[in-house]
């Protein structure tokens, strides 16, 4: 599978992490502290991207290997350091138990970061669907996508499947990442579309859905209405969205080593801005706001602070290079050590 970086891709990368750092400011701080609708209303465009970030690992394919593993295990580690100090913190202070500090060696099994925890069981099951995936026939990847939106999208959004109701499960990642398959088997399918009438689609799509629920507001009814059909990860209107926005920056044609190198930073970004969003970025957010709580006024401040969170996690993650080529060189010797246990039970 091509691992060549595409500027686009790329892009796509750094967009998903900015719509992902967007929505947790409006879901974590703005909304609560508003209660306007039309601060939920905007979540249903934002929420496409984790299913964007999943559709790149598909389309270029994760290559599972003892050196990867180690290389994102420590860089799951050295990112919730953070995380870990705080909890340290707390516990110190009454606020969260000896039981909080037993979970700390365990950071990938009891990470707050669901995303990474089902990422990981999908970079474990890569091989089996990436062998999957290379020979198969129209029909079986037909029966494939039917089976993954079945489990996914039928049971998730009208089930009773606690475990599938939202989408965050492998299941939905695992149709993510044969969606992405698909799309790159397809590329010369949608690379005829038209990408000035798509895009103006989108956006008027994705504006009648947020007019509409910001006038309707959430009662009951239109509450479980988008949960189900708008917000879950299982939501077929979100895939359908997330997909349309995909192919929109997909079919861009461009290089750029700016982009190319931010772009290698996208999962740090998503860790860095977890560990640092309720003890800066919200209380950043929440001073600016008291300050003057008009939308434009309100969104243009998140939009600043996305940017500049976006472009210090990338910072961040390049400062920390010298500990992720130590980390590489870990995962090289593991494997190699490894490879010859192996091949010396085999004599």
């Amino acid at each position: 599978m091509n691992k060549e970086r595409q500027s686009s891709f790329e892009l796509l990368r750094i967009i998903a992490q900015f719509m992902i750092v967007f929505y947790h400011i409006l879901y974590f701080a703005v909304y609560p502290a508003s209660g306007l609708s039309f601060y939920k209303a905007i979540w249903f465009p934002l929420h496409i991207g984790v299913p964007i970030f999943v559709f790149i690992s598909g389309y270029f394919g994760i290559r599972a290997s003892v050196k990867g593993f180690v290389k994102l295990a420590g860089m799951v580690l050295i990112l919730s350091i953070p995380y870990m100090v705080e909890q340290v913190i707390n516990a110190f202070n009454g606020l969260g138990g000896a039981k909080s500090l037993v979970k700390l060696p365990f950071f990938l099994s009891y990470t707050p970061f669901w995303f990474i925890r089902t990422y990981i069981f999908l970079y474990l099951l890569s091989p089996v669907i990436n062998k999957f995936l290379k020979d198969i026939t129209l029909v079986n990847r037909i029966f494939l996508l039917g089976a993954l939106l079945y489990m996914s999208v039928y049971i998730g959004m009208l089930g009773s499947d606690e475990s599938l109701k939202d989408g965050k499960n492998v299941v939905t990642f695992m149709l993510f990442y044969t969606i992405g398959d698909t799309l790159r088997y397809y590329k010369t399918k949608w690379d005829g579309l038209n990408i000035n009438k798509t895009l103006c689609a989108f956006l008027l799509f994705n504006a009648l859905v947020v007019a509409v629920f910001s006038y309707m507001g959430f009662g009951r009814i239109a509450d479980a209405i988008w949960l189900r059909v708008f917000f879950a990860y299982c939501s077929p209107v979100l895939l359908i969205n997330a997909i349309v926005f995909y192919i929109i920056i997909g079919k861009l044609n461009f290089h750029s080593r700016i982009i190319n190198k931010i772009g290698k930073s996208s999962l740090a970004m998503y860790m860095v801005h977890g560990t640092f969003l309720f003890s800066l970025i919200n209380p950043a957010v929440m001073y600016l706001y008291n300050l003057n709580d008009n939308i434009f006024f309100v969104l243009l401040n998140v939009f600043i602070i996305t940017l500049i969170t976006v472009i210090a996690c990338a910072i961040i993650y390049w400062m920390l290079t010298p500990i992720w080529n130590i980390i590489a060189i870990i995962g090289e010797k593991t494997q190699n050590n490894i490879e010859a246990r192996l091949l010396s039970l085999q004599r």
